[in-house]
């Protein structure tokens, strides 16, 4: 009887301790909220209504005083200025605005993940800004609606609220900050038609996001806005787009495509490039199998391909004369790669170019073995072989080629043979297996040798 009350007791007290406690406050004068909750409360609270007047001071205690709040509504309260050292920010005196969630509202002072168990605040209709860093680390938060008062999110304001699935951004919105959404939850994102800069890692890090829509009001891609969004299907530049920084889309998953309108991009099989295709900008981290860049390029970007364990092969032409940082940075599926120049491209000023790869094989026009083996960074691959083609003059009847749009296809060859390409001088820049009975090989104009086994052609595509 003893040890079933003892148990019995034992079960109340777990309960006891993980009930949720609400209180409804009114906070008259605005800084007075830790007056106005016993200590108890503090500990205990976890669902909490406030109404009033508030400003920083009160912010403070909701973040660092009650420390087991769960869900926070402020709809009913206004939120006034103060200028003073005991707000969210520092010790040192701020002056923070009405009508605006403060700076680090949610996040302590030593800029350290702090309140890990909120998961909804009901925020008042009447706010204009959203402070730098004000739900920064809150990776509990899974729920807020944004209302249509709402003029700036500035830098880090949701930054590893890693809960958040979904934000509806409302059209009054003029600025969206550097981080501001960097949420590995994230699966969409609405950006308004008022936005015209998407700012510095704004959604870097959203792993999870699968689809964005830019709107044609934006003009500027911020330094990797999009990178390590992965999961994204496609990306489309409209034709107001000037400008995309470094890294914006650097292991970004989305097939591309740019408005035929647009100045200055382009896109091509899903790659996108500057406008006259001088620069490849960004390879989908999807695109499998082997590419060939095309010959009008002359520079690859930064982070181009990085983090793409996806394709097998590259084929760099002899156009290209830069190579830029991590362009192919852990391209951990690569077997081969096709540098057409006879003189290896100068990497002496781009850093980890190839670095993380899986040791594949550095193919080199003949007699450049000895000038890769000497250059810096080329000589860092272990197996460098010089290309060659040996192609025997045999023809097969029942294989056939036909050319479309840049597209050599392959019928009637049998399934699980090798085809090689090479340049009409000689160097091999493309291989792969048919898969079946119909192979589509993307190449660009110019004169081809093509082997299948036994079987041997030339093709031009023009």
């Amino acid at each position: 009887m003893k040890k079933v009350l003892s148990t019995l007791l034992l079960a109340m007290f777990i309960n006891a301790a993980s009930a949720q406690v609400s209180k409804l406050i009114n906070v008259t004068t605005a800084g007075t909220l830790t007056t106005l909750l016993s200590a108890t409360e503090k500990s205990n609270i976890t669902n909490l209504t406030v109404t009033g007047n508030i400003d920083a001071r009160d912010f403070k205690t909701l973040r660092d005083e009650i420390t087991e709040l769960s869900i926070l509504d402020l709809s009913g309260v206004s939120i006034k200025a103060y200028t003073g050292n005991e707000g969210t920010q520092s010790s040192t005196s701020t002056s923070y605005i009405a009508n605006a969630i403060p700076q680090y509202a949610f996040k302590n002072s030593q800029y350290l993940y702090y309140e890990k168990k909120i998961t909804k605040i009901v925020i008042p209709n009447t706010i204009t800004s959203i402070g730098n860093d004000a739900f920064y680390g809150c990776n509990k938060f899974n729920n807020i609606n944004l209302p249509s008062s709402l003029t700036s999110i500035n830098d880090y304001a949701f930054y590893h609220c890693d809960s958040l699935t979904s934000v509806s951004i409302p059209a009054s919105v003029m600025r969206i900050g550097i981080g501001a959404f960097m949420c590995s939850g994230l699966i969409s994102i609405s950006i308004p038609s008022s936005i015209v800069v998407i700012s510095e890692t704004t959604f870097n890090q959203c792993k999870n996001l699968i689809s964005i829509s830019i709107p044609s009001s934006v003009s500027t891609i911020g330094k990797g806005a999009f990178q390590w969004c992965n999961k994204i299907i496609s990306v489309t530049i409209p034709s107001s787009v000037t400008s995309i920084e470094e890294a914006a889309f650097a292991t970004c998953g989305g097939y591309f495509t740019v408005d035929s309108n647009n100045s200055f991009f382009s896109s091509q099989d899903g790659v996108l490039f500057n406008k006259n295709k001088t620069t490849l900008l960004f390879c989908p981290s999807t695109k499998t199998g082997s590419y060939l860049i095309p010959t009008s390029v002359l520079n690859i970007g930064i982070a181009a391909f990085n983090y793409n364990s996806n394709l097998t092969s590259i084929t760099i032409p002899a156009s290209v004369s830069s190579i830029s940082n991590y362009a192919f940075n852990n391209c951990t599926g690569l077997i081969a790669i096709y540098s057409l120049a006879t003189n290896p491209i100068n990497l002496t000023s781009s850093s980890s170019v190839f670095s993380g790869l899986s040791s594949p094989t550095l193919y080199v026009p003949i007699g450049s073995r000895t000038a890769y083996r000497t250059a810096n960074t080329w000589r860092d691959f272990s197996n460098i072989v010089e290309m060659t083609t040996s192609l025997q003059s045999i023809n097969q009847s029942n294989i056939k080629m036909r050319i479309e749009n840049e597209k050599l296809f392959i019928e009637n060859a049998k399934v699980g043979d090798n085809v090689e390409i090479y340049s009409f001088s000689g160097i091999k820049i493309k291989e792969q297996s048919i898969r079946s009975n119909q192979t589509k090989i993307e190449l660009h104009k110019g004169i081809y040798l093509i082997r299948i086994e036994n079987y041997s052609n030339k093709v031009i595509i023009r």
